[in-house]
């Protein structure tokens, strides 16, 4: 090793598997420290002379732990690291409680990489644990590991993007989870209400009126929905009408129903003067509570005193194009 070296060796000249020397350092001590290794300097200031230790002590009367000692730049001799029975290793703690303990100080903990302008490892902070990369320019990934190869799932980018399975999305985009069977992937917020749009067209028209039939479903404006969550449905609609002519007869007016399985959850009043023609428009926004449902309009006529009657979905003569007759459903899951 260089230098000035007083060495003891201990031979064992014999040869062959298991030929071993051994130093033992035995005790009849029950309790308390059992010996061990000291280095020592008679030229180092202080009255603290000792530079290391290594050495054995009681943790009960059938348990030992190892004690390592150091001397800092400072001259304090201390313990720095400690083996306990159960294997549990401290460094700089006296009783880890886990397989390797630190003491409880704020700080930089495990250095992994120590790079030329910072490290890679983890430290703590107040309430915070801190996992960080040697530079501006790296990465913190999650993954798993198969047979020696890293397969990510997550990185952080240093510049706070979030990479999930190597795609950190496009701007505006948001996380999605695909529950517990395939990975979150990235989407557009729009997207998913974009899917959940669904319009239904009326099938035909209808008339009703006060001296006869005056109650009934719209054909065809009806929508099933089926959710898993709580949610919100906006339901809009759109329904071309004609109130027909009536000698003497004042305005029409009538309602249209919001159903929510088969009961009235809104409605919608007119009054309109006979032979006229119109777009009713309306909405709402209603809870939907997890499972299967069905949405539908139905009209009433029945609660005006004028005989005229009402046709609903009415297409005029001629066949204008464009005209809207359908119910629109918006789903939202909470």
């Amino acid at each position: 090793h260089g230098g000035t070296n007083r060495i003891m060796e201990i031979n064992n000249p014999n040869t062959g598997v298991n030929i071993q020397s051994h130093v033992i350092l035995s005790t009849n001590g029950t309790s308390g420290s059992a010996g061990g290794i000291t280095w020592a300097s008679k030229n180092v200031p202080g009255s603290e002379k000792r530079l290391g230790f290594i050495g054995s002590s009681y943790e009960t009367s059938n348990a030992t732990q190892l004690d390592f000692y150091t001397r800092n730049q400072s001259g304090v001799f201390g313990e720095k690291v400690t083996i306990l029975g159960s294997g549990n290793v401290g460094i700089g703690t006296l009783s880890p409680n886990s397989p390797l303990g630190f003491p409880p100080s704020l700080g930089k903990k495990i250095t992994l990489y120590p790079g030329a302008t910072g490290d890679v490892g983890l430290a703590v902070a107040g309430n915070r644990l801190q996992i960080y990369s040697d530079n501006p320019s790296a990465d913190v990934a999650i993954g798993y590991d198969a047979a020696g190869t890293f397969n990510e799932r997550f990185a952080f980018k240093p510049n706070g993007a979030l990479a999930i399975n190597g795609n950190t999305g496009n701007p505006g985009q948001v996380l999605q989870s695909n529950g517990n069977g395939a990975a979150a992937i990235w989407t557009s917020s729009s997207n998913i209400l974009y899917n959940n749009t669904n319009i239904v067209n009326g099938t035909g028209s209808i008339t009703l009126s006060p001296s006869g039939v005056y109650n009934a479903d719209l054909p065809g404006l009806s929508y099933t929905v089926n959710v898993s969550t709580n949610s919100k449905a906006l339901v809009s609609f759109n329904i071309p009408v004609h109130t027909n002519s009536c000698f003497s007869c004042g305005a029409s007016g009538f309602y249209i129903y919001l159903m929510y399985d088969g009961a009235i959850i809104s409605q919608f009043i007119w009054n309109l003067s006979n032979d006229f023609y119109s777009q009713l428009s309306g909405s709402y926004l209603l809870t939907v509570s997890p499972g299967t449902h069905t949405i539908n309009l139905n009209a009433n006529v029945s609660s005006f005193a004028s005989p005229a009657s009402v046709t609903f979905e009415y297409t005029p003569p001629g066949t204008v194009v464009g005209i809207a007759n359908n119910i629109i459903v918006q789903l939202i899951a909470q």
